[in-house]
């Protein structure tokens, strides 16, 4: 049983590496910040909004970036078969979710069983998805001391990755400045749903 307690926080740690995100530049053209009313509204604003909310903390509208696709398990398993790398991390969360909802870590009052009944909780309220990047921007809060780094990002669209189900995919470069000033340059690839006339993230490639 702590064997798979563990491998259930490593599940969680590997989410949260794939889920990266902010004056934000795309195309030549600064984003301003906040444009959050309608983050949904492009497959390139769905991105610039995420990551902008992701290191603003904000996560109301983070949670709107992502597919409502990704708490389904039949979607899932779909994604999972088109090679998505999330879809397939949140299949593997999700089991072993399922087998201590039937054998609890510990006794109440324990502290890994408090945690797990926490996770269960929101997990069976708002989802996967919701709950991974709950704990994401939990970690970045922390990480950055509640100060916002400084992100720019560029996008760009690859090609369709599945036009049955209206799949794009991106190439995303993240240039991050920390308090330090030290600048990181990472380069992401993303799949991008569009679903009832908006878009949602589906897939973040390490």
């Amino acid at each position: 049983m702590k064997k798979i307690l563990n491998f259930l926080k490593i599940s969680i740690i590997c989410l949260l590496c794939v889920l990266i995100g902010s004056v934000v530049k795309f195309g030549g053209t600064t984003i301003p910040k906040y444009m959050f009313n309608s983050p949904n509204l492009s497959k390139e604003d769905v991105i610039v909004n995420y990551i902008n909310a992701l290191y603003s903390f904000d996560s109301n509208v983070v949670k709107k970036c992502f597919s409502p696709d990704l708490n389904n398990i039949n979607e899932l398993q779909y994604f999972k078969a088109r090679g998505n790398s999330l879809a397939r991390e949140l299949i593997e969360l999700n089991s072993n979710y399922q087998y201590y909802k039937k054998n609890p870590p510990g006794e109440p009052g324990d502290e890994k069983y408090e945690e797990f009944m926490k996770m269960s909780s929101i997990i069976e309220s708002e989802g996967l998805i919701n709950y991974v990047l709950d704990e994401k921007i939990t970690n970045l809060k922390e990480l950055y001391s509640n100060k916002k780094p400084d992100v720019a990002v560029e996008t760009e669209t690859i090609s369709k990755y599945d036009e049955k189900n209206q799949l794009d995919f991106l190439k995303v470069r993240f240039k991050l400045t920390d308090d330090n000033k030290e600048t990181y340059v990472e380069d992401r690839e993303v799949v991008v749903q569009k679903k009832d006339g908006k878009y949602y993230i589906v897939d973040i490639y390490i």
